[in-house]
């Protein structure tokens, strides 16, 4: 019998622009898995997104989008995903992914939302692999239960 199991930690790179150029960077992390921390990370990985979505549904109905109005809602976007990035991956990779957003010189959050985003989505799917492969392991294991209790023969018709 083989038994297939995830590693309660995931390996993470993030490759910044490209080799031979100036400030090209590799951060590498490891996003966090573990029994304890999978379920809550979840739970806060969904209501991030979903806050993120409300957020970009309020700026498209938004009649005049001045500049004003953009920091504020990057700031905003930052702010509503850097806890779940952070929970996942780290402090400290996520303060490296900054550094190397900005070639070498720490950016504010809001200034690489597009770096963080593309990081959110992937930490994201990475914890949503992860439970759903549990969730196939279960069923997987409740099929073979139910297969050995199976009834091989029809019932005789009385």
């Amino acid at each position: 019998m083989k038994i297939k199991l995830n590693q309660a930690f995931k390996p993470l790179e993030i490759e910044l622009g490209e080799p031979g150029e100036d400030g090209y960077a590799v951060v590498t992390g490891r996003i966090d898995l573990t029994d304890s921390a999978v379920n809550e990370n979840l739970k806060m990985l969904l209501d991030a997104q979903g806050k993120a979505q409300a957020l970009m549904i309020d700026y498209s109905k938004l009649e005049k989008k001045d500049s004003t109005e953009l920091a504020a809602i990057s700031a905003q976007l930052a702010d509503i995903i850097a806890d779940p990035i952070i929970r996942e991956v780290g402090e400290k990779t996520y303060e490296e992914i900054l550094v190397a957003a900005g070639g070498g010189e720490r950016v504010p959050p809001q200034d690489a939302n597009i770096i963080m985003t593309q990081v959110f989505a992937e930490i994201m799917k990475a914890v949503l692999d992860h439970v759903n492969s549990l969730k196939d392991n279960k069923a997987a294991h409740y099929l073979l239960e139910v297969s050995k209790n199976a009834q091989t023969k029809p019932n005789r018709a009385e």
